[in-house]
């Protein structure tokens, strides 16, 4: 008897990886980033981005391996300029190619883990407003002075 040929999944196993460069790279950063608001709803809402994001990147690295590929994590050092709107501008549109990059994710992947990708696409809507959130929340404390 033939061994069964392995399907390929190299193409999801890099779009996953990229997923985890793209998004994660600083989320380990955000429960100290998070100590820099004095509102305690914004800072709540920054600690549950960090808690559902690294959420994620544990199921992203896991369906890595799962897939026969090796997750390759990228930490990004801790901001040095303290400039919160860049750093919120910035996060907001990581999380918005996040959401594309997981949609495709969705196209990709064979059945048994597509449930997940489209649970994680559909969170990053959230993800998104909740930058949006705080990015405002930051501009308005700018303009206030």
């Amino acid at each position: 008897m033939g061994k069964t040929a392995q399907p390929d999944y190299s193409e999801v196993i890099t779009l996953l990886n990229r997923t985890l460069n793209l998004e994660y790279s600083i989320i380990i950063h955000l429960p100290r980033i998070s100590n820099a608001f004095k509102d305690p709803v914004i800072r709540d809402k920054v600690m549950h981005l960090s808690a559902a994001s690294v959420k994620h990147a544990d199921t992203v690295a896991a369906s890595i391996e799962k897939l026969g590929g090796k997750a390759e994590w990228n930490f990004e050092s801790f901001p040095d300029d303290g400039d919160l709107v860049k750093m919120f501008e910035d996060q907001e549109a990581r999380e918005e190619l996040a959401h594309q990059m997981h949609s495709e994710v969705v196209r990709l992947l064979p059945e048994g883990l597509k449930p997940k990708f489209r649970e994680i696409a559909k969170e990053e809507e959230w993800h998104i407003k909740v930058a949006q959130e705080i990015l405002d929340y930051l501009k308005r404390q700018q303009a206030a002075g």
